[in-house]
């Protein structure tokens, strides 16, 4: 059975801390902070699914049960419709306004929380702001899995090897591990193919 029960004293501090530095700001910013930031995702991932939070816990720390996510099929068209980055940063800014003002509506059983946000009137945004920010969360594991240290030197969604297997371990949405949503910043584009020049040295 998976939990949408309220959150623990040290995830809301987390949650609360994260979003003076994300939710708060400008898109672009948004990405660019993520991308920093990204070294602590690991254990922002491990709180967020405590059984208290807002789904269980599995052995990498990111949403990977489809009971997880509020409207599945949002979640896996978010993976494959919004390719680039301006395209998730347009639904971002849509979805995060009313999931950030509404995230005490998240608190009770998955049937609980799909019950309330049905009579709410931004409940579909609602739904889609927690789930886009689930599945953030999982590209962005699954991004940190073929960067250094340890992951060989190759291009954008043509990975082969452990870096194949360490994406597909991560992408339930669709299985594949070549099929990554381009959801880079400048930055990252920048010291991805810096790390593919220089051979993964």
């Amino acid at each position: 059975m998976n939990h949408m029960g309220s959150s623990s004293t040290l995830l809301r501090f987390w949650v609360k801390l994260l979003a003076r530095s994300t939710y708060s700001v400008t898109t672009s910013q948004v990405r660019h902070i993520k991308s920093v930031v990204v070294f602590v995702l690991p254990l922002i991932g491990l709180l967020s699914f405590l059984p208290n939070g807002a789904a269980q816990a599995n052995s990498l720390g990111v949403a990977l049960n489809k009971g997880d996510y509020l409207d599945w099929e949002y979640a896996v068209s978010a993976w494959t419709e919004f390719q680039t980055g301006s395209e998730f940063d347009k639904e971002w800014d849509q979805v995060m306004p009313a999931y950030e003002a509404h995230q005490d509506l998240i608190a009770g059983s998955r049937d609980e929380v799909l019950q309330k946000l049905a009579n709410h009137p931004q409940g579909d945004l609602i739904k889609r702001g927690h789930d886009l920010r689930l599945v953030y969360d999982v590209w962005k594991d699954a991004y940190r899995s073929i960067l250094p240290p340890g992951a060989k030197a190759q291009p954008w969604n043509q990975l082969s090897g452990w870096n194949c297997t360490y994406v597909k371990r991560r992408n339930i949405f669709t299985g594949g591990c070549n099929d990554m949503p381009d959801w880079r910043t400048e930055t990252d584009v920048k010291n991805h193919n810096a790390f593919i020049a220089s051979g993964g040295k």
